[in-house]
């Protein structure tokens, strides 16, 4: 920031360990903020490492009205970046949204925090193993396994009472568990 910090600035670079985030995905961030009025919070990650926080650099994650203070969104970051260690500037502030021009902006009501943030490639996910067929008598248990490898997998099951009824999605209770595990 050419003027100098702005009001209300923390740096938690060497204070905070850097979390590890994947180029080409969606990577989830939560910010907790005050309840009692509307905040507006904003993410800048210098991608390029040119010491500047660019309009391209920018994700809004909106404001925390109607969920409680806790603001949870997907931070996009561009494919083909190669392994990094950055910064990443959280910006908070009473009522007015950001834009991506402002990462150094004062402002009367808010605060500015920096972190770093370990960027590493994305890796796709493939199916390593796939479940074997199982046979249950009525009234009995049967267990699934899978695995799979990359950055994220997410696992979801599905059943279908028969071939030519539509796939439904395994949700926990009642006679399911694990609905989201391998």
């Amino acid at each position: 920031c050419s003027a100098g910090r702005p009001a209300g600035y923390a740096n938690y670079t060497s204070r905070v360990s850097a979390p590890t985030v994947y180029s080409g995905a969606a990577n989830p961030i939560t910010v907790n903020v005050q309840t009692f009025w509307t905040e507006q919070v904003a993410v800048w990650i210098d991608y390029n490492q040119n010491g500047q926080f660019e309009t391209t650099e920018f994700t809004n994650l909106g404001s925390n009205v109607g969920n409680g203070g806790v603001l949870t969104a997907n931070i996009a970051i561009p494919a083909g970046l190669p392994s990094i260690t950055t910064r990443m500037r959280v910006r908070v502030r009473f009522s007015t949204a950001w834009t991506n021009a402002q990462p150094c902006t004062a402002v009367t009501f808010g605060e500015t925090e920096d972190y770093n943030v370990n960027i590493v490639p994305c890796i796709p996910v493939t199916i390593t193993s796939s479940p074997s067929s199982v046979s249950a008598t009525c009234g009995g248990n049967a267990s699934f396994t899978a695995a799979a490898s990359g950055t994220l997998p997410v696992f979801g099951w599905e059943w279908r009472p028969n071939s030519t009824s539509s796939w439904q999605l395994v949700t926990n209770g009642g006679v399911y568990s694990g609905a989201t595990t391998a």
